[in-house]
């Protein structure tokens, strides 16, 4: 795995702190010794070297000193198990050997200390001190081939480790000795333009403002330097669409009402934040390479030095091939502004920096001297009884902001390029990583499920077993202090980072008995009876495979991993036909990344699977949301099932035999005399219901959440009844199928689509033409899908009735079908209801339609305002904390309710579970949960992740699969619930569990109908909270959407669904931390922006805008350009060839659209025959050079044999004769 964040520079204390945290030393103690071979043969600084320039200028009294000394001995005790004793002399010498102070003042500090000593222990060390390598930390290994003159102006010898000082000046965009860099253009970085002008960020600007902004004063009219205001009058007007020296009336007058210079509306967050461009300037970018979980364990557990050796060289000599490609691509010094004038190739250098643990990390709350509340991340600590990390070999690889070309020119990175490439490096890292392992005879696959390299002897399990410290940094620390007889929850800040600093106790409850790492992995190894051998077969390496063969078989590969893609999308870009290639190689071996061209090229020629059928690709050039030049790709398979469901629809539309008449509905209505339909909402309903009755054999109606859509079926499903009609009723899963029983539609007549579908093709449903099918919740069905539905509607004639709303939660499978249903039918003919009566208070309907209608920042601010919007102060536990505590109140608050009724909806099954089993903790401090019965290992469906799930009676559990059960007051066999049916845990016997369904009944459910049929593992978590998915249709009193994790994972669609389940309020609750993270992570290492609460607001908003709306492939065709039909070469020799121009400074230029596609498809068989005869023919001339070549050396060596003889005969005769 790769990733990747930028380094500000000019942040001399943000590149102390990275420095310092790069050069952490997590090797466990006793392999320590082992740094300078794993650095490659770079030489470590001494302790000495490095204490001198870590702490230069820090040592002026004796107060300075002993605080200096502490902090030594705090970072020396992240790296070894010695007592603060031991420590206390070492880091005494080493200021002594450093020339910080001298013998004399080291004495005094360490008897200051109280620390008893031995002169000779202390002389000792300040002999190590000065000679030996230092262990402590991690070594800074610069590029060993870095470009020599890059390397001078850097002030690097890449032989040498850097020193803390060194890493930190490189960091901050100086050379290593903190001097600039010769002949490189300092940038300043950029003040914010909204900043600059003094813009309120919680409005639009007046018109009055902006025009003294465009006149270059602050919106209150004030001056700002003449140069400044230039260049920000300059950045306004060009983030608005326009170029302030030659700004039209038009755009003037647009700007000065607040929006683009083309006209287009902007939000107040959307305004401010493009008014929010500051920029800082960067000094490096982190690369860090991670190996597969499956790798670290062998690393870990190697068992010999030589071994793990092996290992880390391995992954050593991945990064650098990796890094070659990458160099190509960054490595370009720019020519003119912003690169108009093209590019010229550079020399890039780095330092790269080994880490080998992951640890847990705590949040802890703080309050700044203003009050704000904020969120701060620390690392447990590594000393005492520390928690041990998991063992995670990866390489953080700093990438200078330098960029050095062939004629000495000095220029930057082009961080641009790295759009759509970090991925694809990251595969072909694995892709390397893989290749040189197999060469030492370790068995690497391809997971199919990660979709990265395994070791294929390190089971699944124990990976899975060493992946779970970094997960619960939190509940460590709460269990730490409650072994202290501490409440962690009610600790200050202060207190709280001393305990961390303490060291708490391992995150699985274990004493950890002051266990290092290596320690610990054995003892957990041992647990859950792992025992490991090597995982080299020396004597089982296979012969390495021709070029054709391997790539053959990486084509094969990738075809899997881009089939995932293919069945999920309709419309990609050409990044990820490539990043499926480069996984391809993973399975079959790379050689350079020129490999990836011709997987991706077997691709264009022959075509890709998609659902087990072979189809070509469609390709054309298309622009992203940024503007930039992409690739677009798609299928002639996704072209033509787009095709057949627009035809269908279309003919379908057309028949109208069947079709309901006004007195028919009338008749229907006054059936219902419970219903009203005289308000304007009710008028609306009763012309979809006019719609979708009157219309062809295939109608669609759109309705927003709680529009009312099973009250207008209501009639429908009698009409139809009345007409002899048998009425059934669809969706994609069981839980909202269920729901279409309300209607009036027969419980044996609604199920979920699979099911359906199979009882037709079984024969166990007949329908006819007589038939009514209503498919509800249409936006979750992919295309494929509904295509299944509307073929059998075409074979049988039944009439076909779909709702949905394109707003709500999209579909898994490719497709946007409503858009194409709209093609068919014409958007003017698809019924739409647009308002709501769900939500009882009109503010709460307003609010909620907001969240679809695209006002998502009105709708978070009004939330915010009345309290409903919540962001918990900490981490993920915490914010499960406030989620239960609200939980708890409201159920509280509405205690006297009979029909009150509050649900939980999360973003995944992870924090569902999660929040459940939190719930289930407090249901048992209120008593409402009896003593633990029974522990399952248990998952959620399609989830690898296994967990433990204590049972009790009380106890709630969600089923993820339809659940058959014998119910045990009528001793017969039935149907318990559906994948998301909440039940009651009632007992648990040895046939079974009996468990209470949603019908008040009791069945005992055997053991085996609630396993995972792969992993034997229960298909069950607990039930108070459930996915946005699975919520999906819900209708409650109150609901709480949880996102702990933060809004990252949040689209407009998940917040709209999960949003609109109430009748009365929706509360929203995130973490405080988790958004924090967010932000930061967008921002460059060492950005000094304070991160505020209105940070964090916008946050939440900018990812609730979102609408990833899928698209269709005739949508991508439509705004293509220069599509075509043809190999993914020509695509590639297309690229190449617009970038050459480029870096000549020439105007970028497209092939012509006039060769056909016959043309394309004729040249590339004849490509790739001719490929395959001159493959044939260079293996061939390979083979007799190899054959010349050893013909050669023999004759090479006889002659030499023959001349040696000669001269040896020689010397015997002149010894003769002397002897004579």
């Amino acid at each position: 795995m790769l990733t990747y964040r930028t380094g500000a520079a000019g942040a001399t204390s943000a590149a102390k702190a990275m420095s310092e945290h790069l050069l952490q030393q997590t090797l466990p103690p006793e392999m320590a010794v082992m740094a300078e071979y794993y650095a490659q043969g770079v030489r470590p600084p001494t302790p000495a070297e490095a204490a001198a320039t870590r702490y230069a200028g820090t040592t002026s009294g004796m107060d300075d000193l002993a605080d200096t000394l502490a902090m030594e001995i705090d970072r020396l005790r992240e790296a070894t198990s010695d007592s603060d004793d031991v420590l206390a002399v070492r880091a005494a010498g080493t200021f002594v050997a450093a020339n910080l102070i001298d013998r004399a003042k080291a004495e005094e500090l360490l008897q200051q200390r109280a620390v008893p000593f031995i002169a000779d222990a202390l002389d000792s060390e300040i002999r190590n001190a000065s000679a030996a390598r230092d262990y402590s930390s991690a070594t800074a290994v610069p590029r060993r081939d870095m470009n020599p003159e890059l390397a001078a102006r850097l002030g690097i010898d890449p032989t040498k480790g850097l020193t803390p000082a060194e890493v930190a000046h490189l960091l901050n965009g100086q050379r290593a000795d903190g001097q600039d860099i010769p002949g490189k253009t300092k940038r300043s970085a950029t003040e914010a333009i909204g900043k600059i002008f003094e813009m309120d960020e919680s409005r639009l600007p007046t018109r009055s403002e902006l025009e003294a902004v465009l006149a270059g004063k602050t919106v209150s009219g004030g001056d700002i330097p003449a140069k400044k205001a230039e260049r920000a009058v300059r950045r306004f007007t060009a983030v608005l669409g326009a170029d302030a020296a030659s700004l039209t009336n038009d755009q003037r007058e647009n700007i000065l009402s607040g929006r683009m210079a083309d006209g287009q509306e902007l939000s107040v967050s959307e305004y401010h934040e493009r008014m929010d461009t500051s920029r800082a300037r960067i000094g490096y970018v982190d690369f860090t390479f991670s190996a597969p979980k499956s790798v670290s364990v062998a690393w870990a557990f190697a068992p010999t030095e030589a071994e793990r050796g092996i290992i880390l060289q391995a992954h050593h000599d991945a990064i650098a091939s990796t890094m070659q490609e990458v160099e190509k691509v960054i490595g370009r010094a720019r020519k003119g502004d912003a690169g108009k004038d093209g590019w010229d190739p550079a020399s890039i250098g780095w330092v790269s920096f080994d880490h080998y643990t992951a640890r847990p990390t705590v949040e802890v709350i703080r309050t700044d001297d203003q009050g704000e509340v904020f969120t701060e991340l620390h690392t447990l600590r590594h000393g005492g009884d520390r928690v041990p990390g998991d063992m995670q070999l990866h390489t953080h690889t700093a990438i200078l902001n330098a960029a050095l070309t062939d004629e000495g020119r000095m220029g930057g990175l082009w961080l641009d390029q790295l759009n759509g490439k970090v991925k694809e490096w990251g595969a072909v890292y694995q892709a390397h990583l893989a290749t040189n392992l197999r060469k030492q005879g370790v068995d690497m696959v391809l997971d199919e499920r990660t979709e990265m390299g395994r070791v294929a002897a390190i089971p699944e399990s124990v990976c899975e077993q060493f992946s779970r410290r970094t997960l619960s940094g939190t509940a460590a620390a709460r269990a730490y202090a409650a072994g202290q007889g501490l409440d962690w929850d009610t600790l200050d800040a202060k207190r709280k980072i001393g305990l961390i600093k303490q060291g708490v106790q391992d995150p699985r409850g274990a004493k950890s008995d002051d266990l290092t790492d290596m320690a610990s992995w054995q003892r957990t190894a041992a647990e859950i009876g792992y025992k490991h051998r090597s995982i080299l077969r020396p004597d089982e390496i296979a012969p390495e495979r021709d070029r054709v063969e391997r790539l053959e078989h990486a084509y094969e590969a990738a075809q899997h991993v881009f089939d995932k893609q293919l069945q999920q999308r309709a419309s990609l870009d050409g990044s990820d036909a490539r990043i499926a290639a480069a996984k391809g190689l993973i399975a079959a071996g790379i050689d350079t990344a020129a490999d990836i061209n011709a997987v991706t090229a077997a691709m264009r020629n022959r075509g890709v699977r998609q659902h087990g059928r072979q189809t070509s690709l469609i390709w054309g050039e298309v622009k992203d949301p940024e503007g930039r030049e992409r690739v677009g790709i798609t299928t002639a398979l996704h072209e033509s099932e787009e095709r057949d469901l627009i035809r269908m629809t279309r003919e379908a539309a057309k028949d109208r035999s069947g079709a309901l008449t006004d007195k028919q509905i009338d008749q229907a209505v006054k059936a219902h005399p419970e219903l009203s339909f005289e308000s304007a909402h009710g008028q609306a309903q009763r012309t979809m219901m006019e719609d979708l009755g009157k219309g062809g054999q295939v109608v669609v109606g759109i309705g927003v959440a709680g529009s009312g859509k099973t009250t207008l079926l209501k009639p429908l499903v009698t009409a139809w009844k009345q007409q002899g009609r048998d009425v059934h009723g669809i969706a994609l899963a069981w839980r909202q199928s269920d729901d279409l029983s309300a209607t009036g539609m027969e419980v044996a007549k609604t199920r979920a689509l699979e099911s359906f579908l199979r009882r037709i093709d079984n024969g166990k449903l007949k329908l006819t033409k007589k038939s009514v099918v209503v498919v509800d919740e249409l936006s979750l069905l992919g295309t494929r899908q509904l295509n299944d539905i509307l073929r059998k509607r075409e074979d049988i004639g039944f009439k076909l009735v779909m709702i949905g709303d394109p707003k709500q939660m999209q579909s898994v499978e490719a497709g946007a079908v409503i858009e194409l249903l709209q093609r068919g039918l014409g958007k003017e003919n698809t019924a739409l209801l647009g308002t709501s009566t769900r939500q009882i208070q009109q503010e709460e309907r307003e609010t909620t339609l907001m969240f679809r209608n695209g006002q998502t920042e009105e709708a978070v601010k009004r939330k915010a305002e009345n309290g409903t919007l919540r962001v918990a102060p900490g981490g993920y536990e915490e914010a499960i904390k406030a989620v239960v505590d609200l939980w708890q109140q409201r159920r509280t608050e509405n205690a006297d309710r009979d029909k009150y009724t509050l649900s939980i909806s999360t973003p995944t099954n992870a924090d569902a579970h999660n929040i459940s089993r939190a719930i289930r903790d407090r249901r048992r401090e209120l008593g409402e949960i009896s003593a633990d019965l029974i522990t399952l290992k248990a998952q959620a469906t399609g989830e690898n992740t296994s967990y433990d799930l204590s049972l009790a009676r009380g106890d709630k559990v969600r089923l993820f699969q339809r659940t058959n059960a014998r119910f045990l007051d009528t001793n017969s066999g039935g149907n318990l619930g559906r994948n998301g049916t909440v039940v009651e845990v009632r007992d648990v016997r040895e046939e079974g569990l009996v468990l209470r369904g949603a019908n008040g009944r009791d069945g005992l459910v055997k053991w085996d109908s609630l396993k995972d049929k792969e992993t034997g593992r229960f298909l069950l978590s607990y039930g108070d909270a459930m996915t946005t998915n699975t919520s999906q249709g819900v209708t409650v009193t109150e609901h709480i959407f949880a996102i702990p994790a933060g809004s990252r994972n949040v689209t407009a669609f998940g917040a709209y669904t999960s949003s609109s389940r109430h009748r009365e309020q929706t509360f929203i609750v995130t973490s405080d931390g988790a958004e924090r993270s967010e932000i930061a992570g967008r921002r460059p290492l060492g950005d000094q922006r304070t991160i505020t609460a209105t940070d964090v607001l916008k946050n939440i908003i900018r990812n609730f805008e979102r609408q990833p709306e899928k698209e269709t492939a005739h949508a991508l065709l439509e705004r293509a350009e220069n599509i075509r039909r043809g190999t993914v070469r020509a695509m590639q020799q297309t690229k190449q060839g617009l970038e050459a121009r480029e870096g000549k400074g020439k105007q970028r230029a497209t092939l012509a659209g006039r060769f056909s596609t016959r043309r394309h498809e004729q040249k590339a068989a004849e490509g790739l025959k001719n490929t395959a005869e001159v493959m044939k023919d260079r293996k061939g001339m390979m083979d007799r050079l190899r054959e010349m070549t050893e013909a050669l050396k023999a004759k090479v060596r006889t002659i030499l044999s023959r001349k040696t003889e000669a001269k040896a005969q020689e010397k015997q005769k002149k010894r003769r004769t002397l002897h004579l």
